[in-house]
């Protein structure tokens, strides 16, 4: 694959092992914190939206903005491990005929605009920040969702621990700490308004909007 991303690296580590693993948490707890809150956010406001997820996993986000209405979900995956995980659950929430996979880079594709982006500890697998900004941001026609780490020293420990891990197995998988302010900043900088931020010890949440 060309870009700056090695396609082996990922499908490692979002395997249809780790993806049988998230359907098994996600069955018996939901959505996690973070993930929950901007659901609670988007969700009033989906009825009749496009989504676009990019790195949804096995689309639990996508799938329970479709609950609440959302008309269709487009998911940009770069591994296959999840798919099996992914359309078990999409028949479960009943909403398979309104879910499209794709594979591939997202910040190398020619993707159609969505309503809602989201992106949920996406940014934090991807080393070129500013296109992997520039391509959400532009596609987000409404708002865009993102959960990332927070620059934290011991989330900056565990990036040197994953590095050292990855490289010892050849792995080209790496773990970023992208600067916060860099992450918003390039979503402002495209016209989006930062209307909700949530924070855990080590991760953030913020959802950005277009004015109107």
């Amino acid at each position: 694959m060309s870009g700056c991303c090695d396609s082996s690296g990922y499908e490692d580590v979002f395997s249809d092992e780790r993806a049988t693993k998230d359907l098994k948490r996600y069955r018996r707890k939901g959505l996690d914190r973070l993930a929950k809150a901007m659901v609670e956010v988007l969700g009033p406001d989906a009825a009749g939206a496009t989504v676009l997820e990019v790195g949804g996993g096995i689309g639990a986000i996508q799938n329970e903005l479709l609950g609440h209405g959302a008309a269709s979900a487009v998911n940009i995956e770069l591994s296959k491990g999840y798919e099996t995980a992914a359309m078990d659950l999409a028949a479960e929430a009943g909403v398979v005929d309104k879910v499209q996979r794709v594979h591939g880079d997202f910040v190398e594709m020619t993707v159609a605009p969505a309503d809602i982006v989201v992106m949920n500890r996406v940014v934090c697998c991807y080393p070129d920040l500013e296109a992997m900004m520039a391509a959400a941001a532009d596609r987000a026609t409404s708002t865009l969702a993102m959960v990332f780490p927070r620059d934290r020293w011991f989330m900056r420990a565990l990036r040197r621990i994953i590095a050292v891990e990855r490289r010892l197995r050849r792995n080209t998988f790496r773990f970023y700490v992208h600067d916060p302010d860099l992450i918003v900043g390039e979503a402002t900088a495209r016209g989006l308004e930062l209307s909700f931020t949530r924070r855990t010890t080590g991760w953030q949440a913020v959802i950005l909007q277009r004015s109107r």
